[in-house]
């Protein structure tokens, strides 16, 4: 397992054992079908190589955080799970992270009809390091 995997996995891990959060998805694909909502789905973007030292490269990965929400009114729903997610992330250890830090979000989007749910998306900087020979 890469070193950036091991941290998803403690990130789901950490959200998992965090009050009011119930459904956490590795994928995208698993989430969007899933019949009960809220679905946080963690998943990543770009990644970029900071430092090459003798013996260590610092990267810095693009986390996303995804909730998928269905119900009356979903954006509020969504956000306020987001809430949750975000201090769980910025207040627990995560094994693995030399630092976290939030960047910003999209916009809500919605399904074709609205009441068919929306889903906001967070994006987290992680700052962690690996040996030369490892992602």
């Amino acid at each position: 397992m890469t070193k950036r995997e091991e941290i998803m996995s403690a990130v789901i891990a950490l959200l998992n054992a965090t009050d009011g959060i119930e459904h956490v998805e590795r994928s995208l694909v698993k989430a969007y079908s899933a019949e009960e909502t809220p679905v946080v789905v963690v998943h990543r973007g770009d990644e970029t190589v900071n430092d090459r030292m003798i013996g260590a490269i610092d990267r810095t990965m693009d986390l996303r955080i995804t909730v998928i929400c269905r119900c009356e009114n979903p954006e509020v729903a969504a956000d306020d799970l987001m809430g949750i997610i975000h201090s769980a992330l910025m207040t627990a250890p995560i094994p693995g992270i030399i630092e976290i830090a939030e960047t910003g979000s999209d916009e809500p989007k919605y399904a074709e009809r609205p009441s068919d749910g929306c889903f906001v998306q967070s994006h987290y900087s992680v700052l962690y390091r690996t040996n030369p020979n490892n992602l």
